[in-house]
């Protein structure tokens, strides 16, 4: 095993959908209102939460939604004397993604990373001219690119089953 601690990167412009990611992935509600699709929120509370990954199975996380450039708060004043071994960090692109990004390889977190481009609200791709595409990689993290105007069902399936199985493998399944 590499690292003891991982990092769930939701990466992307402003409205592109890294909240909508988190809303998924807590099993968030879907409702309308005033006619339009949303979503039931998941705040950050400043504490780790439960994750269900599988019925009956959990993990603790701690959640970043806002990235620091939104909230005016650094990741590394956020997860001061935090211990909780998963992250999960909203991050924008490109703002302030290659600020927490760094931080998160000085520290030692295992990354894997989801680029929500084109965005919701965006029309389209946007090029990375700060090189993460290359650099993610070639600190040993996974990098992929997804669609953050589809449905993030099958993206939120793939972070889940990804934390599943680094939790797995650490022992940091709670049943």
């Amino acid at each position: 095993m590499k690292n003891n601690r991982l990092v769930i990167g939701a990466l992307g412009q402003q409205n592109s959908g890294k909240s909508t990611t988190w809303y998924e992935l807590f099993n968030g509600v879907r409702f309308t209102k005033n006619g339009k699709l949303t979503w039931q929120r998941v705040r950050a509370t400043g504490k780790p939460r439960r994750l269900e990954l599988r019925p009956g199975e959990w993990v603790e996380v701690f959640l970043i939604n806002g990235s620091p450039q939104e909230t005016t708060h650094s990741v590394e004043k956020t997860l001061r004397g935090q211990s909780c071994p998963i992250v999960l960090c909203s991050m924008r692109y490109p703002g302030d993604a290659p600020q927490t990004l760094d931080y998160y390889i000085r520290e030692g977190f295992d990354l894997y990373v989801q680029w929500l481009n084109p965005g919701c609200h965006h029309r389209n791709k946007t090029l990375d001219r700060s090189g993460l595409q290359d650099s993610i990689p070639a600190v040993g993290g996974q990098f992929f690119i997804r669609n953050g105007k589809k449905d993030p069902a099958n993206r939120v399936q793939e972070i889940r089953e990804h934390i599943y199985k680094w939790a797995k493998a650490r022992n940091l399944i709670v049943s």
